[in-house]
């Protein structure tokens, strides 16, 4: 999203967008953006991916990044901060289960 920084020349350029369109348009991006990643997270399943356990049940590909991306669900017995080749068996919005 943009937000206009203080003493920057576009900030003080005339003919600024409405705060109601950007939220608009910002809407509309998201419901893209989630479009594409379902359609990304759904091509996963059934693949193997290699992971990063961050804590009991929870991992990370290469494809997320923390406190912004999806994680991966799997089995609480792989011990944190270990790699693991799993099988992708489900996608939910951003995030990935595997086994």
């Amino acid at each position: 999203a943009y937000s206009p920084e203080e003493g920057t020349h576009a900030a003080d350029l005339d003919g600024q967008v409405d705060d109601g369109l950007v939220a608009e348009r910002l809407a509309e991006l998201r419901e893209l953006q989630d479009e594409i990643t379902a359609r990304k997270r759904d091509e996963l399943i059934g693949r193997e991916v290699e992971v990063l356990v961050d804590e009991p049940g929870t991992a990370r590909t290469h494809r997320e990044a923390p406190e912004i991306d999806g994680v991966v669900g799997v089995p609480e017995h792989l011990p944190t901060g270990t790699f693991a080749t799993l099988t992708v068996t489900g996608a939910l919005g951003p995030d990935l289960e595997a086994r």
